[in-house]
């Protein structure tokens, strides 16, 4: 349960992403002030995470890979980060082939 509501957390601001970027800006800010008043820190630790699984280039959990999953989408299609893409792309496939 706990890893779903994690997962909402990252996905709404995609959710916010049909305001005009004056609205949409203002919801996002609004979003993460609340969500950090609730759960302290846990935005920090989800950039925690993801330095912690690049740094060794490997996918251990489930909620690891739902962290890199969202870094991805954040990312998905932007030229200055393919080479961080390429990694994590790699690590993606890795963990769901040993999942199998």
């Amino acid at each position: 349960m706990v890893a779903g509501l994690e997962q909402g957390l990252r996905e709404t601001p995609y959710l916010l992403a049909v305001l005009a970027d004056h609205d949409r800006r203002y919801a996002v800010g609004v979003f993460r002030r609340i969500v950090e008043s609730c759960l302290d820190g846990f935005f920090e630790r989800e950039i925690e995470t993801l330095k912690k699984v690049t740094s060794r280039a490997r996918i251990a959990t489930r909620r690891e890979w739902d962290v890199v999953r969202h870094r991805v989408d954040e990312i998905e299609g932007n030229a200055s980060y393919v080479s961080e893409l390429a990694l994590l792309y790699s690590m993606l496939d890795a963990y769901e082939s040993d999942s199998q």
